[in-house]
């Protein structure tokens, strides 16, 4: 047995396909195959219904499989025990959505490179059902995403709490507060199904009528709002950092404001924490002590598919 068999098999357990785990480890389907089978012939047991489409484990490969993972968990920390003290090091592959990205990762990006040059960032923007299958799959350590999640398997390590506001194509110099059943009053534009925050908005504004526009950017919803169309709420923090904004167009909600919590999402065998902590150093630095605490503020769940 080596790991490297051992991230094979725990490969093709995610992919459900040979092929497809041979693709993701970067070597030809045939040397994959022969060291699985190899490993089944060392330990005397088939990991794999290889008749299945997706391929499935064994009920021997489900329990073999799983010490696997633990195996591979513990031989990763190996590589980290020696840097608690000293630069950091390594890599670390970082998810967020793209509601939180838009405004978050031009803050910390660059300057998280700049801080840690020994370590390599790698940073994907993608909705949160993708997140949720890119960790349980292991094609990325950490995400930042809207919680909280009903999803046993991963972990949440709070951030911040985000109000939402409103944007109306109204311009006024007064700070007007809105309460949610006024929303309903107007057409509201939203963001597609894929975007956590769309059930969100929807949660504040059950009764408002939808337009016929579904958009998968707040930019182009804000354009839309602008040409008189509706409605939209928008996150709080992603209004006072977007410059080109009217501010005279943003309005608070009643409280306690509808808000989100933003989260660290990772598993169990995460084991990058000093890297977590650099990176949610940064996050905080930029982040207002206001959006630090939950007071005043009704936070919103989403759903995980």
């Amino acid at each position: 047995m080596t790991i490297t068999q051992l991230r094979y098999i725990t490969a093709i357990k995610n992919y459900g396909s040979f092929t497809k785990a041979a693709e993701k480890c970067y070597i030809a389907q045939p040397t994959l195959t022969s060291q699985v089978k190899k490993l089944e012939q060392e330990i005397g047991v088939e990991l794999f219904n290889r008749q299945s489409s997706p391929i499935t484990a064994t009920e021997a490969g489900e329990k073999y499989l799983k010490q696997a993972e633990l195996v591979l968990a513990e031989a990763s920390k190996l590589n980290s025990i020696f840097q608690q003290d000293g630069p950091l090091i390594g890599s670390i592959r970082i998810a967020i959505i793209p509601t939180i990205g838009t405004y978050l990762l031009p803050l910390i990006a660059q300057s998280l490179i700049e801080a840690h040059p020994m370590v390599k960032f790698y940073f994907i923007e993608i909705p949160t059902n993708q997140i949720i299958a890119m960790l349980e799959k292991d094609e990325i350590d950490l995400a930042i995403a809207a919680t909280p999640i009903e999803n046993n398997s991963l972990i949440e390590k709070p951030l911040y709490y985000e109000p939402f506001v409103l944007y109306s194509s109204e311009e006024s110099n007064d700070e007007k507060i809105y309460d949610t059943e006024t929303l309903n009053e107007f057409p509201l534009l939203i963001l597609t199904t894929e975007n956590c925050f769309r059930g969100q908005v929807l949660k504040i504004c059950p009764k408002s009528s939808e337009t016929m526009i579904e958009c998968n950017s707040l930019e182009t919803i804000m354009k839309l709002v602008d040409a008189n169309m509706g409605i939209t709420l928008i996150p709080e923090i992603y209004a006072k950092m977007n410059h080109s904004l009217n501010s005279k167009k943003v309005f608070t909600l009643q409280s306690p404001v509808p808000s989100r919590e933003v989260s660290f999402l990772h598993k169990a065998s995460f084991f990058k924490s000093s890297l977590l902590e650099a990176v949610k150093a940064e996050i905080l630095n930029h982040i207002e002590p206001e959006y630090k605490t939950q007071k005043d503020k009704s936070i919103l769940g989403i759903e995980s598919h």
